[in-house]
């Protein structure tokens, strides 16, 4: 009997990463031998899940879930021993920007008056991110740079307990990726300030961008799977060939799409996402695909 793909995610169970994973995983698995198997390992912002990934045999029973973190992790500090250069690109699941959310009953209506009180009491806004180090932490932080705001930030252990953190009251303001923080603001639970970019989301009419407010930053999100480096030609075939009947599923577009900018595409779509995630990583051409900047940055 076949074994399983093991599709590693390295954050853990309840987030948008671990759903992106497992809605995938459901509507895949009838396309490769054995199904898939969801393995989600945690800590240090996603980089022993990552490890994990990179030091699978390149035999295409492993996958592992890429998302921006793996491009801005190695940049935070030490002890982040792997990078995308680590993987086979296998297919782009999905892009989004981040959205800037406070509960629904805040006092902070709009992004303008979260800036002013940013800046009324300095140091006092608590601002939650999903883990120090994060690619969610590290867009904090350029948003707090370029605002030139003093704000409190805030780490959680990965983005379901920053949001749990945010309904709770612990938090005044978090960064929340949008598929996440899409069905919370449809139910009246979250309000959404402004989308951390420079465009507007139609899956948010009327919510502004942090640009209208003069803060140029364009921080996407986006979600992919890879391969460990290595991975012969044929089986990356197979694996791009099961993503695209997929992305042709009418179940899974509709996942894709509930709060999404982008569907599956392929392979070079992702690596133009990981390589665009920094100017400082950024290498060769991307033939225009829509990349991930963090433009605070050198």
């Amino acid at each position: 009997m076949p074994v399983p793909v093991q599709l590693i995610v390295p954050f853990a169970a309840g987030g948008g990463s671990d759903e992106a994973a497992r809605a995938f995983a459901r509507y895949a698995a009838p396309r490769l031998s054995g199904g898939i198997a969801v393995v989600n390992r945690t800590g240090n912002s996603g980089a022993p899940g990552f490890r994990l990934g990179a030091d699978a045999p390149a035999d295409g029973r492993s996958l592992t879930l890429m998302v921006a973190s793996l491009i801005a992790g190695p940049h935070a500090g030490d002890g982040y021993a792997v990078s995308y250069r680590d993987f086979t690109p296998v297919c782009l699941l999905a892009t989004m920007p981040l959205v800037l959310c406070v509960r629904a009953d805040s006092s902070l209506r709009t992004f303008r008056q979260m800036l002013d009180d940013a800046r009324d009491r300095p140091g006092q806004l608590a601002l939650g991110t999903a883990g120090r180090g994060s690619f969610v932490d590290l867009a904090a932080r350029a948003l707090a740079q370029a605002a030139q705001l003093s704000i409190a930030l805030r780490a959680r252990a990965g983005s379901a307990e920053q949001i749990e953190a945010l309904l709770a009251g612990a938090l005044d303001v978090a960064q929340i990726s949008l598929d996440e923080a899409l069905p919370l603001v449809r139910t009246g639970r979250l309000r959404a300030l402004a989308v951390a970019g420079m465009e507007t989301s139609p899956a948010l009419p009327g919510v502004p961008t942090t640009a209208e407010h003069g803060i140029a930053l364009d921080m996407g999100f986006f979600r992919g799977l890879g391969a460990p480096r290595g991975l012969p030609q044929h089986v990356s075939a197979e694996l791009e060939q099961a993503c695209a009947a997929t992305a042709a599923d009418e179940g899974f577009a509709t996942f894709v799409i509930a709060g999404r900018d982008a569907a599956v595409s392929g392979r070079r779509g992702l690596w133009c996402m990981a390589s665009r995630a920094g100017p400082i990583i950024c290498r060769g051409d991307c033939g225009g695909s829509r990349g991930t900047r963090m433009s605070t940055h050198p």
